[in-house]
């Protein structure tokens, strides 16, 4: 297995806009906890749990309220 060393948290430390972190509870290949703590480390972050999503098929999973709910936390909707 591929093991990246990027550092997500480190990489948006100096950002200061809306940020919408996606948790996929099914996900086996990144478990939903790295996305919870990735938000919880970023004052700005909101979470977002798909409880019936896999890392593959997240974004199949996202219904309209999702994506309503996403661009509302973006100040884009």
């Amino acid at each position: 297995m591929l093991h990246d060393g990027f550092d997500s948290v480190a990489a948006v430390s100096h950002y200061d806009g809306p940020l919408v972190i996606v948790g996929a509870q099914l996900d086996t290949l990144i478990p939903v906890m790295h996305a919870r703590r990735f938000a919880n480390e970023h004052e700005r972050a909101r979470f977002m749990l798909l409880p019936t999503a896999d890392h593959d098929h997240w974004f199949g999973v996202m219904t309209q309220a999702d994506w309503r709910q996403v661009l509302q936390w973006m100040h884009a909707g």
